[in-house]
């Protein structure tokens, strides 16, 4: 699985009615929620790497261990655990 890249999505904080017309506030919360919805994109491309890349690892690890016939017990995958 390729890595992700990053593209922004247009938001309502683009939105022209966003500009400052004398109500800085406004401008102030739009221009930062506009900030932390590209850190939250950004956050979610680098932990989707990270999880690739921690799967091809295992893998790897997984076929080098059968590679020296070594037999592991893995505990058995619990089904239905978790909150909502």
């Amino acid at each position: 699985m390729p890595p992700l890249s990053v593209k922004r999505n247009p938001s309502i904080v683009d939105a022209p009615d966003a500009a400052p017309n004398g109500n800085q506030t406004i401008f102030k919360l739009a221009d930062a929620a506009g900030r932390l919805e590209q850190e939250m994109v950004e956050s979610k491309v680098i932990l989707h790497n990270l999880l690739t890349d921690l799967r091809y690892k295992s893998s790897r690890v997984e076929q080098r261990i059968a590679a020296l016939g070594i037999k592991v017990d893995l505990p058995e995958e619990e089904g239905g655990i978790g909150g909502p």
